[in-house]
């Protein structure tokens, strides 16, 4: 990989530092593209009708268990390695408590 001053590296950690260089400030690189807007975003909002709060619809517990029903069986296990066959088969006792995180 070349570095800013089109040096060929292989070590790994000068490789890592200019990665993460290079997509640390891409976005600001793209953000500086864009053209200004000629309005403020809150202009566009006049005609829907916005209140001060929003929440989301609250979720029952048959949900949460078809979702827990829907994980592939030979899905990693994750960081505590906590099979998926046994959050299968103890889906109604953990549904409840999922559904209020």
């Amino acid at each position: 990989m070349k570095d800013n001053n089109n040096c060929l590296t292989n070590d790994s950690t000068r490789i890592l530092n200019i990665l993460n260089a290079l997509f640390a400030f891409e976005g600001y690189s793209l953000a500086s593209k864009l053209p200004r807007a000629s309005h403020h975003f809150s202009e566009y909002l006049n005609d829907i009708n916005i209140q001060e709060s929003f929440f989301f619809d609250p979720i029952i517990p048959s949900e949460t268990e078809l979702e827990i029903l829907s994980i592939p069986n030979g899905k990693s296990s994750g960081l505590y390695s906590y099979p998926t066959t046994i959050l299968k088969s103890a889906r109604n006792i953990t549904s409840y408590a999922l559904q209020k995180f």
